[in-house]
């Protein structure tokens, strides 16, 4: 979908507030208390077990039945894949079919593995996971690995780093537009974080120069045309090189923040997304909230931002709520569906804000408080 097509029917869809992200003004005025997607009734998700996964074998790999994918074909569009948290960290990848109301286990990993993240790769025949996985020594970092989408072996895309005395974590996965290349976050052991990617032959080359002095630069969404990449980076001693940053690639240097911080905001971890022609940008902010317009900040909550790369006006797809926590988002195909990874009472559960029809209305698609880190 054209980008311009897609902010008009956002606007259509929901209660969009215009204005233009500056240096000076805030973009999100926060003065609502808005509408609580994490507040949407929930149901039992078809197919699923006692133990809230769908649609798994007893062998415990890719359950896949007749609507789901197997071997090298295409995943449909209408589905998207996610980590289940199976304890104290994901081991296992999820495949949930919007369409159906289907879901099934893609691969479990299972043993020692900490899955991080995962990205669908173009072709969506395959998934890259950021996984400690298969490591000789407990001080290496996590690799990249790829999977059909219909399950099977993991195969190395990028080795793990040498962790030099501790382990090193990968995170964010990004392909770039035509898929020969994924972004990733790099994280050490002290706290600091930059980005990176796998390039020719998976030899991993971290862009250091990109943090321009601040403590950290994650969260890399490539553009569709090839030409840069959004970054989100924090921990500067000049609070003006904060926010949501523009870099030509490769990544050379300060590049340009587009989103600054403001004096009532701040970026999230989620890593913003383009729409398919690069015309807009959504990203989440956690905002102070002002419900009854006294001036008296009652309290922060998060809001997802659709903002026109051309213009730089934006508007909130979903408006900020007092608790109200986005932990991740990803656009369908389409660009008429976005899934959501939300705060919940349990923890966290998968909501698709639907903009097929002439209102935007929430779904909830998981209710295990075990479901995020999603690609679409």
């Amino acid at each position: 979908m054209n980008g311009h097509r897609l902010l008009f029917v956002l606007c259509c869809s929901t209660a969009c507030d215009l204005g233009t992200a500056s240096n000076d003004d805030d973009p999100i005025a926060g003065e609502s208390d808005g509408g609580d997607p994490s507040g949407v009734s929930t149901h039992d998700t078809a197919g699923a077990d006692d133990t809230g996964t769908a649609g798994a074998d007893d062998t415990g790999t890719a359950g896949v039945d007749d609507t789901g994918t197997a071997g090298g074909d295409a995943l449909p569009d209408s589905v998207l894949m996610y980590l289940h948290d199976d304890g104290s960290w994901a081991q296992s990848v999820h495949a949930y079919d919007v369409a159906t109301d289907q879901t099934w286990l893609v691969t479990d990993l299972g043993g020692d593995t900490q899955i991080r993240s995962l990205a669908i790769h173009p072709d969506r025949t395959t998934v890259a996971l950021a996984a400690y996985y298969a490591s000789a020594t407990p001080d290496e970092s996590e690799g990249i690995w790829r999977v059909p989408v219909g399950g099977g072996t993991p195969e190395a895309i990028m080795d793990p780093i040498p962790g030099e005395g501790a382990a090193q974590d990968l995170a964010d996965l990004a392909f770039d537009h035509d898929g020969s290349e994924i972004w990733f976050t790099y994280s050490n052991e002290n706290g600091g974080s930059a980005i990176g990617r796998a390039a020719q032959g998976g030899v991993p080359e971290i862009f250091g120069d990109a943090n321009a002095g601040c403590i950290s630069t994650h969260a890399p969404s490539p553009s569709p045309t090839g030409a840069e990449l959004l970054a989100l980076r924090d921990g500067c001693s000049d609070a003006a090189a904060e926010g949501l940053v523009a870099h030509a690639l490769p990544p050379s240097g300060a590049g340009q923040v587009v989103v600054p911080i403001g004096d009532i905001y701040e970026f999230g971890g989620a890593p913003s997304q383009w729409s398919a022609d690069g015309s807009a940008v959504m990203f989440v902010l956690s905002t102070r909230i002002d419900v009854d317009g006294d001036g008296i900040y009652d309290g922060q909550g998060d809001t997802l931002v659709a903002m026109d790369t051309a213009s730089g006006q934006f508007f909130e797809v979903i408006p900020a709520a007092i608790g109200q926590l986005i932990h991740r988002f990803a656009l369908s195909p389409d660009e008429l569906g976005i899934a959501l990874c939300m705060g919940s009472a349990n923890g966290r559960d998968l909501v698709l804000l639907d903009l097929h029809g002439e209102s935007a209305t929430y779904r909830q698609l998981t209710d295990d408080g075990a479901s995020c880190h999603m690609a679409w």
